[in-house]
């Protein structure tokens, strides 16, 4: 894997997660309001849960960065 993919991958979960820190919270904020969970331990759940998500993503990702690559969306060294 060259430096540009490792760096591409590595800043995508780095933007999944962020975007998804976002609104995954309040999905769990369900188990916090009714007392099924602390504070700490939904939000910890919520974390868990979007880097999963984030990692999911970015592994299913791959086929489509090859799909695209070098058609102008993706540039090669990516693909």
């Amino acid at each position: 894997m060259t430096l540009v993919a490792v760096l591409l991958t590595v800043a995508a979960v780095f933007v999944a997660f962020a975007n998804g820190a976002n609104d995954n919270f309040k999905g769990v904020a369900t188990l916090h309001g009714s007392g099924r969970l602390g504070y700490r331990m939904a939000q910890a759940w919520a974390a868990t849960t979007t880097l999963a998500g984030s990692l999911g993503a970015a592994l299913l990702s791959e086929n489509l960065v090859a799909r695209f690559g070098d058609k102008g969306l993706v540039q090669a060294a990516a693909a």
